[in-house]
């Protein structure tokens, strides 16, 4: 059937209407495509058309391997945010975050305002308070102090009283090994993150645990979060190729510094992923630009400001003694970087 563009616009705005019937103060899933193109009467191309449109409206959100959901109702009107101090405004994960924050509350029309911990005061108590980023124990029971709702955007494992909504970094460093050694990986390197940061540690242990029973010969490069730290890196890997040491899978704490390691090992004419292959975490924009195009996880901020807007509805909802830890997979995007070997 060929796709006009009064059908498409009709069929969408008929979904639209019935959706936004159907919204809830949490996530709602919708039928499969093959039931709901039956129930239109339509094509599932020309229902992928529509739902396309619709998830670019951030009504819909898009779990893979889940299905499909309609975004919550929000039952708050003003938000507040507070940043870890040692997160940069370019940090990748935070732009991503607050620009799919900034699009929900845009439609919602709720007001968002970025503080400063020296700006808390007392009457933002009934303010419900999201924290993105790692913040100190004294901090932490500074916020507890004023605020009735929180939740953080981050692992906290040794606190017990905020809700907590997080991607399983565990799963993500569990997978990657698990991949490597599907491709038939022997000589393994991970590139990881300052312990510091759960995302980075996490990811690590999750690595080395798939690792322990395995055959392999592993090793591991520590550094920084960045492009430059993994450009750094490649300087060891060339080393090793120079004594036949080398690995021949590699996986690296973030994207960037994947890239960044990507970058040296092509100037020195190592070919990936002939010669190594790449795996990073995150999917940032440039995963899929860079030459060859870099296999990794991804982070799925429509369905996390989802399931954080469910959250705070739920708090707002049932009072302060509601905490939660909400884990998020990241699915696995497989690209030209990681072959078998």
């Amino acid at each position: 059937m060929k796709i006009t563009p009064l059908l498409k616009e009709n069929i969408t705005e008929i979904l639209r209407k019935q959706l936004l019937s159907l919204r809830k103060d949490k996530l709602v899933r919708i039928s499969p495509e093959r039931i709901l193109a039956e129930e239109l009467g339509v094509s599932r191309l020309l229902l992928r058309t529509s739902l396309k449109i619709l998830i670019e409206e951030s009504l819909l959100i898009q779990k893979q391997g889940s299905g499909t959901y309609i975004t919550p109702i929000a039952e708050i009107s003003t938000i507040q945010l507070i940043n870890a101090p040692d997160i940069r405004t370019d940090d990748p994960f935070f732009t991503a975050f607050l620009a799919e924050l900034s699009c929900w509350i845009s439609r919602e029309a709720i007001q968002l305002s970025i503080i400063e911990f020296h700006r808390i005061k007392e009457t933002f108590g009934d303010v419900p308070l999201i924290i993105v980023g790692l913040l100190s124990t004294d901090t932490i029971a500074k916020i507890r102090s004023v605020y009735k709702q929180i939740v953080a955007v981050q692992c906290y494992p040794d606190t017990e009283d905020i809700s907590q909504i997080y991607f399983d970094d565990y799963k993500i460093g569990y997978m990657a090994a698990k991949k490597l050694l599907d491709y038939n990986h022997k000589r393994i390197l991970h590139l990881s993150g300052p312990a510091k940061y759960p995302s980075a540690f996490y990811r690590k242990k999750g690595f080395f645990d798939a690792l322990s029973d395995a055959d392999v010969y592993i090793t591991e490069i520590p550094g920084k979060m960045n492009w430059s730290s993994g450009y750094q890196a490649g300087y060891s890997v060339i080393k090793d190729f120079s004594v036949g040491e080398n690995p021949t899978g590699i996986f690296t704490a973030n994207d960037w510094m994947a890239i960044g390691l990507m970058q040296k090992l092509t100037e020195a004419g190592i070919k990936i992923p002939q010669d190594i292959s790449i795996i990073g975490c995150d999917d940032i924009p440039l995963a899929k630009e860079v030459v060859p195009a870099l296999t990794t996880f991804k982070m799925d901020f429509k369905y996390l400001i989802g399931e954080l807007i469910s959250l705070l509805n739920e708090e707002h909802i049932k009072g302060r003694d509601v905490y939660k830890k909400v884990l998020l997979s990241a699915p696995f995007i497989k690209r030209e970087s990681l072959r078998k070997i």
